[in-house]
């Protein structure tokens, strides 16, 4: 059998009790039961894919089991939609992907916002995805207007792939303050586009992000330190094409199909198939 990590469930549990309070008071103790069940579990599969180095850090268990490193396939839309040309202007364009939720920590990208606004900068922060907390994002409005950001952020509801892709080609960065990610395709699919991106150096992130070359590490003591990093990182102007053909080398689908076919392949004792693209040459 085969078993492909998408998620740390014993790690999310502990990030997603919201504010009940029983589930936040129980969260520890479901957590070590789910982790118990599924190390148990994963002594059964043959073969293990792992999505990101992460796994191996949160599941060290895996370690002396067969495992084979393959990321996840990125959206065809992210590589074959037509690019426009970015054009820097005076406003820092930041972009944030994900539902309104507390684990995605928009409040966070709100500080860092508020600090660059008051540091100087023309900023814009865009926020795309669906509210799925409308306390949550109660919350956010409520912050925006005491901060006087209410031309500042906008949230732009939840829109398809092909719209997202075009957020990311015209925006200056990609913003990502989650709590808890295991291996982010909205960082994957930015960096197909040439986006770089601001993140926490944490879980899978640390495995995507090169610092001062397709990102930085938002590492700093407070929201106004990040933000005069993100500012100067920013104006150093990262290389958007590098950063791109760095990705799609990485993310390219037929690679990643051909990885994953080999993995069954070898599960089942066959030998590995040609690349398909041997297969064409």
């Amino acid at each position: 059998m085969v078993f492909t990590v998408h998620g740390v469930n014993d790690k999310d549990v502990l990030h997603t009790a919201g504010t009940d309070v029983l589930r936040r008071f129980t969260a520890p103790a479901r957590a070590a039961v789910i982790g118990a069940i599924e190390r148990g579990s994963r002594k059964s599969y043959d073969d293990i894919i792992v999505i990101n180095d992460y796994v191996l850090e949160a599941m060290p268990d895996i370690t002396a089991l067969r495992h084979h490193f393959i990321p996840n396939p990125v959206d065809e839309v992210f590589f074959s939609a037509p690019r426009i040309p970015h054009r820097p202007s005076l406003t820092r364009h930041l972009l944030q992907v994900g539902v309104i939720s507390p684990r995605k920590d928009i409040l966070a990208s709100i500080a860092i916002v508020r600090e660059m606004v008051r540091g100087g900068t023309n900023v814009h922060l865009h926020v795309v995805g669906p509210v799925v907390d409308e306390r949550y994002h109660r919350r956010c409005l409520n912050e925006i207007a005491r901060a006087k950001l209410g031309s500042v952020v906008t949230f732009h509801g939840g829109v398809p792939p092909s719209y997202v892709a075009e957020f990311m080609d015209r925006a200056d960065a990609l913003l990502l303050v989650s709590r808890q990610e295991t291996s982010p395709m909205v960082v994957a699919e930015a960096h197909c586009r040439g986006l770089p991106v601001a993140v926490p150096r944490a879980f899978g992130l640390r495995w995507m992000v090169t610092e001062g070359v397709n990102g930085i590490f938002l590492e700093a003591p407070t929201p106004a330190g990040d933000a005069l990093r993100l500012s100067e990182f920013l104006a150093r102007g990262p290389d958007r094409d590098a950063i791109r053909r760095t990705a799609i080398a990485r993310y390219e689908l037929d690679r990643i199909i051909n990885q994953t076919i080999n993995v069954y392949r070898t599960a089942l004792g066959l030998e590995p198939a040609p690349s398909r693209q041997a297969i064409g040459a």
